[in-house]
């Protein structure tokens, strides 16, 4: 089951976190790292947290570059769906 993650900034604060992983990738795109007091984790976004998609947008056949992208198209305002999997937790370089 998936879970919404409302993310909104009004300036250019950075949304404190990192994914990991893409279909160029051994791993689907991950949430490895969420900074404290960030917007993200503010919103509730956790590491483990497997990214399918943006504003409705399915993104889980994406390379790591495509969903950068994606996420820098996307503003300051976007919903991310994910499905939770701690066991990644892990980072990933």
């Amino acid at each position: 089951m998936a879970t919404d993650i409302k993310l909104s900034r009004f300036n250019n604060t950075p949304w404190g976190f990192r994914l990991s992983g893409g279909v160029d990738f051994p791993h689907p795109l991950t949430v490895v790292r969420v900074a404290r007091g960030s917007l993200a984790d503010d919103a509730g976004l956790q590491p483990g947290d497997v990214l399918i998609r943006i504003n409705d947008s399915p993104i889980q056949d994406l390379t790591h570059a495509q969903a950068h992208q994606w996420l820098l198209r996307a503003g300051n305002n976007f919903v991310l769906s994910v499905v939770r999997n701690h066991r990644i937790a892990t980072e990933a370089h």
